[in-house]
This record gives structure tokens, C-alpha cells and sequence, in this order.
């Protein structure tokens, strides 16, 4: 799966307007920090050093899944994350 996270298109109000956010750095720091997979932590290291799409092995789709969820991430976010990962 791909996944672009320098340009995730995060809803900032209710009335639908969306702003592109550069999450690269934060959810890769997330996913190296929480992941207890070595090979998921290594995928956040590879996203926090992305310059923008990034193939992730499809392998890791429902561990990111489940972590983003278990996140304190605000919901706004949550939801474009998984968007991204969904709509592959």
C-alpha cells in the first residue's frame, strides 16, 4: 500500500474544509515509539524519512490500523490516516 503523509488532506471543520498537513514526522516517531514489531517500528523510521509517497508492505496494514486507533491522536486525524490506509 502506498501512503502519502507529507499532503494528508485533514478535515479542520465540521463544514468540510480540509487543509493538507505534513504528518511524516510525527507519525513516523509514532510508529517507531508504539510499534512492538521491529519491522513496523523500521517502517516509522522509513516514513519520518520520507519525502513524500511511501510503499508500505501491505503486511502492516492492520497493525497501523489498530495502532492509529488506539492512538490519542484527535479524530480529524485518525480519519484521514485511515482514509489514506483504507482507500488503497
Amino acid at each position: 500500500m502506498k501512503l502519502n503523509l507529507k499532503e494528508l488532506p485533514v478535515e479542520i471543520s465540521p463544514d468540510g474544509t480540509t487543509e493538507n498537513k505534513d504528518i511524516r514526522k510525527d507519525f513516523g516517531n509514532f510508529l517507531w515509539n508504539y510499534s512492538q514489531d521491529i519491522g513496523l517500528s523500521d517502517v516509522g523510521r522509513d516514513i519520518y524519512h520520507s519525502d513524500g509517497e511511501i510503499e508500505i508492505p501491505e503486511t502492516y496494514r492492520e497493525p497501523i490500523i489498530d495502532l492509529v486507533n488506539r492512538s490519542t491522536y484527535f479524530a480529524p486525524l485518525k480519519r484521514a490516516i485511515l482514509q489514506q490506509i483504507n482507500n488503497q
